[in-house]
């Protein structure tokens, strides 16, 4: 297994203003970081050179009981829902 961690600043992520180019930043190690996309239904494109590993996030959101708005059963299904 290999431990990769990497940071891309808010303004150059791939998830917020997409385009192509910002696919690149930051994908120096074996495996290649999809982004996330945080609603809705949106086609993108890159490249991928050939060799890397690809990471699709699956989870890209968290529900409990230590967010302030869930403090029962119900919220907690209702915050679960609304990624959904």
């Amino acid at each position: 297994m290999v431990a990769v961690s990497f940071s891309i600043p808010t303004a150059q992520h791939p998830r917020d203003a997409y385009i192509p180019e910002k696919y690149a930043i930051n994908q120096e190690s074996p495996v290649w970081f999809l982004a996330d996309q945080l609603g809705g239904r949106e086609e993108r494109i890159c490249t991928i050179p050939a060799g890397k590993a690809i990471f699709v996030p699956l989870l890209v959101g968290e529900c409990d009981y230590s967010i302030p708005d869930v403090k029962s059963d119900e919220d907690l299904h209702r915050c679960t829902m609304a990624g959904n």
